[in-house]
């Protein structure tokens, strides 16, 4: 079960790098930001730190960045926690929460 988990983020992860490079980046303290490809028009995108943890709604951990900049779309915001869809585009992701503190905004 958790092998299945990991090798579809592992293949989310290597699309979300495929498709992302055709989308315009944008730059924030040296950082490269990578928006999440077809966001819904008006949509706010947030983006990884080094370290980032996306958790489900039980608190547990659902993904770990090692890399910053990857955009996720915020769906909504409650007591300092966005709930995201983070992946490849916004269409093929998969919900999530994330504390605030842990994103950078542009």
């Amino acid at each position: 079960m958790k092998k299945d988990i990991l090798i579809k983020i592992g293949l989310l992860a290597g699309a979300f790098l495929l498709f992302s490079s055709f989308k315009k980046k944008h730059t924030t303290a040296g950082i490269v930001l990578v928006g999440q490809v077809d966001p819904p028009t008006g949509s706010t995108q947030v983006y990884s730190k080094v370290g980032t943890r996306l958790f489900d709604k039980n608190g547990d951990t659902i993904l770990t960045y090692d890399i910053a900049g990857l955009g996720m779309t915020v769906t909504g915001f409650n007591n300092g926690v966005y709930s995201v869809v983070y992946g490849d585009t916004f269409y093929n992701g998969l919900p999530a929460y994330v504390n605030a503190t842990d994103v950078i905004t542009a």
